[in-house]
């Protein structure tokens, strides 16, 4: 992930806030810019209007990129000092333009909510390793057997352009799965059976009504297992 990824993960944007802070809007996006380190770099930073956040950071001495910033093979002194110093101008923007939610994407957050509604069933972290933390199991009430589990994982997996994208990963029926996988927006599972499980986009490609369903069938499917497994 990208030093904005990691910032801002699991936060939504309050456009508005946007140009309190001293964002301008033009060409339908949100810019900002300040300079740092002594004033010799700059950080430039954009923001679309679904909320997508974009930065760089130019020396100035040289007027272009400052390459080290995210080549993980620099690391300590100078560099460190500059990605401190760029990280905390990224977290003041989070601070105060941004809300913290529950997972990524707007999506993903509405479906959790239906969840809820429909079955009183909350998403648990059970994951230490900060990587994925993130990443929301949904599981049965009465036995905690999962049937669904949220993630934010890089959109190259699933032929996507760069960046990333929250899914869904749920049990399908293996005699529906090849069908299944016919629909836009669904894939063979990631990090998980793909003979037995689908990751579903969380990117507004598939309507929450069609998500929900889905995700019915999983529950049902994972029940459905698990009482034949104790009679």
């Amino acid at each position: 992930m990208t030093i904005e990824e990691k910032v801002f993960a699991s936060y939504q944007v309050i456009l508005d806030k946007l140009l309190e802070y001293g964002f301008s809007l033009r060409d339908n996006a949100y810019f900002y810019s300040t300079s740092f380190h002594n004033d010799e770099f700059l950080a430039e930073i954009s923001v679309n209007l679904n909320g997508f956040l974009k930065g760089r950071v130019i020396e100035k001495a040289f007027n272009e990129e400052y390459a080290p910033l995210r080549n993980e093979a620099y690391y300590g002194g100078f560099v460190g000092e500059i990605r401190e110093e760029y990280k905390a101008i990224l977290l003041s923007i989070r601070e105060a333009c941004f809300i913290h939610e529950t997972f990524v994407s707007n999506q993903a957050n509405r479906i959790a909510i239906l969840i809820k509604e429909k079955y009183d069933e909350a998403p648990d972290f059970p994951f230490s390793s900060p990587k994925i933390e993130h990443y929301g199991v949904f599981r049965l009430k009465d036995n905690a057997k999962w049937y669904g589990l949220i993630m934010n994982v890089d959109s190259l997996v699933f032929g996507k352009e760069e960046g990333h994208v929250d899914i869904i990963n749920l049990k399908v029926d293996e005699k529906e799965r090849e069908a299944i996988l016919k629909t836009k927006g669904i894939f063979p599972s990631y990090h998980m059976s793909k003979t037995k499980w689908i990751s579903v986009l969380l990117n507004e490609t598939l309507d929450d009504e069609f998500i929900l369903s889905l995700i019915d069938k999983s529950r049902t499917l994972v029940s459905n297992s698990q009482k034949r497994k104790t009679k």
